[in-house]
């Protein structure tokens, strides 16, 4: 991973941990955060962190997601 994706990581965790707070989010933001997280996550080696951010957005958000 190159340093500007860390970077980018960064900030698509950040937006996680903002979703998460939030009762009522954005659609379209929510799909997106949760696709890159899903894509800086690793394929291997994986972030666990960026891992649980996922599960837990779907937890909570999971309702949105179906329509």
């Amino acid at each position: 991973m190159v340093r500007w994706e860390k970077k980018t990581k960064k900030n698509y965790k950040e937006k996680a941990a903002d979703l998460l707070l939030t009762s009522d989010p954005d659609l379209k933001e929510l799909k997106d955060t949760i696709k890159n997280l899903h894509l800086y996550a690793g394929r291997f080696r994986k972030d666990k962190e960026a891992v649980n951010l996922i599960t837990e957005l779907q937890n909570k958000h999971g309702h949105l997601l179906i329509k």
